[in-house]
């Protein structure tokens, strides 16, 4: 296969269909980023420069998806916070239920933004329900917080 990383892809898809097929209550609980029609085909990837020269620019903001207490260690100014996940411990992740209306109350459908979180794990789930509740001009900031520090962007908030 010429593409390897579009065949993963494909590989996950089929998967997740297969899944959803013999549990379709699943959905909702255990595979909260499975889509038909938003995957991570559809995600625009930005790098750390990128996102710093988008947000430089004026013409996208940042929606960090982090918990609060993470997000009050450190952040970008001006950043958004709305937690992807309601409760985080070590055995198990509860996804922030109204996720999707708390980001609606704050940016557009159609408004440019990045979404980030630490690493990039949850901010790529948080990029594809986005994606598939309608928002158009979404970007996926690969590595997260830690890629933006590493851009050269020093951290504006006090710790």
């Amino acid at each position: 296969m010429e593409n390897p990383k579009r065949f993963e892809t494909y590989l996950h898809s089929e998967l997740q269909f297969i899944w959803l097929q013999f549990l379709p209550s699943s959905r909702n609980y255990f595979c909260s980023y499975c889509s038909f029609y938003g995957s991570e085909t559809d995600i625009v990837i930005v790098d750390g420069v990128e996102a710093r020269n988008l947000v430089a620019s004026g013409h996208h903001r940042y929606l960090d998806v982090r918990m609060e207490e993470d997000f009050e260690k450190g952040h970008l100014e001006g950043a958004l916070n709305v937690p992807y996940y309601s409760s985080v411990t070590p055995r198990e992740k509860v996804k922030n239920l109204e996720f999707i209306e708390q980001v609606s109350s704050l940016l557009r459908h159609e408004e440019p933004f990045i979404v980030g979180c630490r690493t990039g794990v949850r901010a790529k789930r948080a990029t594809i329900d986005l994606l598939n509740a309608g928002f158009t001009n979404v970007k996926y900031l690969a590595g997260g917080y830690t890629a933006w520090l590493k851009s050269g962007i020093e951290d504006t908030s006090s710790i």
